[in-house]
């Protein structure tokens, strides 16, 4: 579907800061952006920058396959886990934690804009001062 969206969560290994972008996949992350692909498969990509000397300049692809999200390692150099595991192509699910080098990152899909996403009573609210 066309209205899905992720949103990926992370505190950021540097500053601590806690990030929560909701992006529409495909979406390429990685540490160079003028590495990262403008598109995938014809559609347009969501290009996220992990800056961290683990990450590769293209390191994964997230991206929709029969109606299910994937994330598809690029041959980058540490590899990408879910979970925990390595994995090189995997179904990611809600809830799943994709890690990139340092970066930690929880997987949160919505399928319409209007969808709440957070499951627990706290939100905080995105200050983008």
């Amino acid at each position: 579907p066309k209205s899905l969206q992720v949103r990926l969560s992370w505190d950021d290994p540097a500053t601590g800061e806690r990030r929560e972008p909701l992006l529409t996949p495909p979406i390429a992350l990685g540490r160079d952006f003028n590495s990262l692909p403008v598109q995938a498969n014809g559609e347009p990509v969501s290009r996220l920058v992990l800056s961290s000397g683990e990450v590769s300049r293209f390191h994964a692809l997230i991206d929709l396959d029969r109606g299910g999200l994937i994330a598809i390692d690029q041959n980058s150099t540490n590899g990408i886990f879910v979970n925990g595991q390595p994995q090189t192509r995997i179904t990611i699910a809600n809830g799943d934690v994709l890690q990139i080098g340092p970066y930690q990152i929880s997987v949160a899909i919505a399928t319409h804009s209007s969808t709440a996403i957070s499951d627990s009573p706290s939100t905080i609210p995105f200050n983008p001062n």
